[in-house]
């Protein structure tokens, strides 16, 4: 878990995503480095632990990108999972991540 990348969310305008979204971007912040990067769910898990629909997890994930506060990280990452199995890996666009890419 990143704290900063945790604090980051926490601290966003509240009308920049839907709840749904910022719901989602929390379970992401949990999971990255102190760079915002690399976190990874399948749709089925984050529906399970939020208690929604998978199509609703796909939205607000395509919502976030959308908006530009998350995009698509390094998919080599999950390469030994099977490819029917294998979720997409995303990156947090937190100032740290946008740091470092300079």
């Amino acid at each position: 878990m990143s704290l900063n990348a945790y604090i980051w969310a926490g601290s966003l305008p509240i009308g920049v995503c839907s709840g749904a979204a910022f719901r989602v971007l929390l379970k992401y912040a949990d999971r990255v480095d102190e760079h915002g990067r690399p976190a990874w769910y399948t749709a089925a898990q984050l529906a399970d632990e939020l208690e929604c629909s998978e199509r609703t997890i796909r939205r607000a994930i395509s919502e976030l990108v959308e908006i530009g506060l998350m995009s698509r990280g390094d998919q080599r990452i999950v390469s030994h999972i099977r490819g029917n199995y294998r979720p997409i890996v995303y990156d947090l666009e937190t100032p740290a991540k946008q740091m470092q890419d300079y």
